[in-house]
């Protein structure tokens, strides 16, 4: 595996681990909402909300850091192409 391919990789299970955590902030804030006037805190909430879901939805299509699924796959097809037995190893291997 190339450099490069290895800089790709990093960068998008760093993008993954942004996404869950943003993902988890969005839900604990959805649940949060509709008690939140009572705590007096609704003027946060509403803002951060939209936010945080429009910060999600771009990663979700965009990709965090510029890392795109074609780019993860053209890495995935050339290892593969590369060592044939690639396949066997990674289908014994539990994740």
């Amino acid at each position: 595996m190339e450099q490069s391919d290895v800089k790709k990789y990093q960068a998008a299970r760093e993008g993954l681990v942004v996404l869950k955590r943003s993902s988890l902030a969005m839900l604990l804030i959805s649940i949060l909402l509709p008690f939140s006037h009572s705590l007096g805190v609704s003027q946060y909430l509403i803002y951060m909300f939209p936010g945080l879901a429009v910060f999600v939805f771009a990663n979700i299509w965009v990709g965090y850091k510029g890392v795109s699924y074609k780019d993860l796959l053209n890495i995935i097809e050339r290892q593969i192409s590369e060592d044939p037995k690639a396949i066997q190893r990674l289908s014994q291997r539990d994740t």
